[in-house]
């Protein structure tokens, strides 16, 4: 796909893919070996040693992959950033809301008093110096 320079991926960068996605690889298929994975580990072991082998000696030939991994990377992390920012912001609201309502908690003040005569919330007179208005930030 492109570099960092938004054009097509220079040598160095798809011999660096290789050596990292293939390192992944040989990576996965020890731990498929070690612990007895469903995955073949020759297959893992092979596409590895492949792509390593690429890297070091024509990287040219990585271009196809390299191109597909990118554009498969940026789908991922527009799916996952949506999933994970997703499930955090709900997970931490929900915990933070049942703990607030366990306490009933009403930090909003959104339950008012029928028999208050207004509901108007009074703040405390706070003398404010001339000099927060020259530096506001």
């Amino acid at each position: 796909m492109s570099g960092s320079n938004g054009g097509p991926a220079t040598k160095k960068q798809l011999r660096e893919f290789g050596l990292v996605v293939g390192g992944a690889f040989l990576v996965l298929a020890t731990a498929q070996l070690i612990f007895h994975g469903k995955l073949n580990p020759m297959v893992l072991y092979v596409i590895g040693g492949v792509l390593v082998v690429c890297g070091l000696v024509v990287p040219q030939i990585l271009r196809p992959f390299n191109w597909f991994w990118m554009k498969l990377s940026v789908v991922l992390g527009w799916v996952m950033n949506r999933v994970l920012l997703g499930l955090i912001f709900y997970v931490i609201f929900t915990i933070v809301a049942t703990i607030m309502r366990l306490q009933k908690r009403d930090a909003l003040r959104r339950h008012k008093d029928p028999a208050a005569d207004s509901f108007w919330q009074l703040r405390p007179a706070t003398p404010t110096p001339a000099e927060r208005y020259e530096r506001q930030f």
